[in-house]
């Protein structure tokens, strides 16, 4: 069959080529394949086409337009209250589990297995206005900082959204190194049974205590498609999606301190997480 669109009047000929494709014994798919492989006099919305071929096929085809967004992920209540009572796995599990013990970390080492290089560049912070990008051996007091980005940084200083120039902005944050989830939604009393759930699908390569009530735990990066299954499992366990939204927002720094002198401490470590 060999139709041809007619210059004017194109909204009645999709109507009566649809028609004469059902004729033919052309499915509704068929049929709206076809009539958008013809060349008209002016762009025709897939929309278009497709309501044409569902009235004369009395179907409910849906538009190809803009393509259905995937529900918004987010955190499963019912499932980790599950995990919860399935697994009840507590903070000293943690602790018991880690192949380095907690007592025997040295923050400076910590930060020196988890981003090798004298010359490569780390963004630290001791509160939101006290940010300093430079290599490791430039950095001071690192038990007093609060925040880490869990990337190497590109350059000394970046330009923001609002066009400042910060010390951390997306401009001058790598590559994601790290995964890093933030539970805040679940009960606290959950996190470690979470994590330990996790572990069946990524092994951490360390836990620490926010010095609140969260845990955080890191992962090393795999693959984009490996790390995106990840994510959106991680998400319905209650991590915090924006973690995943902005690679170069901080995290809570190992061992450090938050402002009201709490220590972030580590929980568990297994160096054989490491990225390679």
């Amino acid at each position: 069959m060999n139709l041809s669109p007619p210059t004017n009047g194109i909204h009645d000929f999709l109507p009566s080529a649809a028609r004469k494709c059902r004729f033919k014994g052309m499915s509704a798919h068929e049929t709206i394949n076809y009539l958008s492989s013809l060349s008209y006099r002016r762009k025709v919305p897939q929309s278009e086409i497709t309501s044409a071929v569902n009235l004369v096929f009395n179907t409910e085809i849906k538009t190809t337009d803009k393509p259905r967004e995937p529900k918004p992920r987010s955190w499963m209540k019912s499932a980790t209250d599950k995990i919860f009572a399935e697994w009840k796995t507590t903070e000293q599990d943690l602790i018991d589990m880690s192949d380095v013990h907690p007592k025997d970390i040295d923050q400076r080492a910590l930060i020196e297995c988890l981003f090798p290089g004298d010359e490569n560049l780390l963004c630290i912070c001791r509160t939101w206005q006290d940010v300093k990008t430079a290599p490791l051996l430039e950095h001071h007091n690192l038990d007093q900082a609060q925040y880490i980005v869990p990337c190497y940084m590109t350059a000394r200083t970046g330009i923001t959204n609002e066009g400042k120039v910060s010390a951390r902005a997306k401009s001058n944050t790598g590559e994601r190194r790290f995964i890093v989830l933030d539970f805040d939604e679940p009960p606290s009393e959950h996190h470690a049974s979470i994590i330990r759930w996790l572990m069946g699908v990524r092994a951490p390569l360390m836990v620490i205590k926010s010095g609140n009530k969260s845990l955080h735990a890191w992962y090393r990066t795999e693959t984009q498609d490996r790390d995106a299954q990840f994510w959106r499992l991680a998400i319905m366990a209650g991590a915090d999606k924006r973690l995943q939204a902005n690679h170069a927002q901080a995290v809570r720094m190992p061992m450090g301190k938050r402002d009201n002198g709490a220590v972030q401490s580590v929980l568990y470590f297994n160096p054989n997480n490491l990225p390679s």
